[in-house]
Parts: structure tokens; sequence; C-alpha cells
């Protein structure tokens, strides 16, 4: 994929964010108004990272999963198991043979989607702090999405993928703690 293809996916997933961004805003407010003062209080604390959470989520299902839309017909037929790649690195090394482009654009662009899933998480409640935590979370997350992308037919399911996104959810989680250790 070029530039402007990675540039399409980026505005589609930033006006879907915005959108579902909308939505929780909306049911938070509405949800907030049948709240107690002090429920009110505690709530503040979380509002900003749970709704940064939200948008992120949002754009990251949107170009991962979604794409350019989904044929809900497409849920009920059985996807040939070709679009699943079980075996580590091997779809990564033939992309090399490919180019360098096409080696570098899906193994960092999957590290990076993740670095903020890492950064986050921990932002969300003190039990989420550890590193080990946020692996998990960001593991079960990218497998999650795999599944999906093969049950949707709206992708390859590569077990590269899911190795290359729980990189980037624990460099994401160092960062986020190297941060909070100097605040």
């Amino acid at each position: 994929m070029g530039l402007e293809g990675i540039l399409l996916y980026s505005v589609r997933a930033i006006r879907f964010a915005l959108a579902v961004e909308l939505c929780w805003l909306l049911g938070y407010a509405v949800a907030a108004r049948s709240w107690s003062q002090t429920c009110r209080q505690q709530q503040k604390r979380w509002f900003w990272p749970r709704s940064i959470f939200v948008g992120y989520m949002a754009a990251l299902l949107q170009i991962t999963v979604v794409r350019s839309g989904i044929d809900w017909q497409n849920i009920w037929q059985l996807h040939d198991t070709a679009t699943v790649q079980l075996i580590p690195f091997y779809y990564t090394w033939q992309q090399l043979d490919a180019g360098w482009w096409n080696f570098i654009y899906p193994v960092c662009g999957n590290i990076l989607w993740f670095v903020p899933f890492g950064f986050l998480l921990p932002c969300l409640g003190n039990r989420l702090k550890r590193w080990q935590t946020v692996l998990a979370c960001g593991l079960l997350l990218s497998l999650g999405i795999e599944c999906l992308q093969w049950m949707f037919g709206s992708g390859v399911s590569d077990i590269d993928d899911v190795i290359f996104n729980g990189m980037g959810a624990l460099l994401g989680s160092w960062i986020g703690a190297a941060c909070r250790k100097k605040q």
C-alpha cells in the first residue's frame, strides 16, 4: 500500500472514530445525569482516558476490520482457510522478497497501531498497569481482530500480526511507564 492508501485509511479511521466518540460522549452525558455527586466526582478522573481509548479503539477496528465496509452476508459463508497464516514470519519473509516497503509497512504498521493501546490501557485502571497484563490484553485484542478479519473476509489473518501487535502493546506500555515515572 502506498502513501495515498495510508492517508485514505487514516482519514476513514478518524471519521469513524469521531462518529463513535460522539456516540460515546452522548451516552456518557445521559448516564451521568443519573449518577450521584460522589459518583460523578469519581468518574471525572477516568473521563478523558476512557474517551481517548474509545476513539482509539474505534479507529483501530475501522482500519483493521471494517476498512471499506462490511458485507454482512459474508458472515454466514465459510471462508477459505488460505486467508489464515499460522506459520510465524512466513508471510513477513515473503513480503521482504517483494521489496523493503512491502516488508516495513506491515511490520511497523502493526507495531505502531498497538503502541497507543499499550500506552492508554494502564490509564484505565490500576489493575491494568503491569506490562504482563497489557501484553496479554494486546495479544487477545489482536487475536480477536484477526478472527473478525477472517469472519468478515476483510483481510488475511496472520499470526505475524498478533506477534507484532503484541510487541506494539508492550512498547506502548514501556513508554507509558517511563512517562508516568517522570511525573
